[in-house]
């Protein structure tokens, strides 16, 4: 699972939280205290911590492709692949 530690008042945290709304993945927020540090809020999942905006904003992506890729494969439907054969 995904652990987004977040300050309350941050729009960086914001447009993080919609993008984890949007993937329909499964994660928690976690309000940090507004004593920590403005730049404190980071991604966990599993052992792994993403800190910074450029890495969070990668690592959402990464996992953006990566859900699209399992969602397409993850249905009855058949696809066809980039020579237009029949799976």
């Amino acid at each position: 699972m995904i652990i987004f530690y977040r300050h309350k008042e941050c729009a960086f945290c914001d447009e993080v939280h919609e993008q984890l709304k949007e993937l329909v993945v499964a994660h928690t927020i976690i309000r940090m205290p507004e004593s920590a540090d403005a730049d404190a809020h980071y991604l966990s999942e599993k052992e792994k911590k993403y800190r910074g905006q450029t890495v969070i904003q990668i690592y959402l992506e990464e996992l953006k492709r990566f859900l699209y890729d399992w969602r397409r494969f993850q249905s009855d439907s058949c696809y066809t692949g980039d020579d237009d054969q029949l799976c």
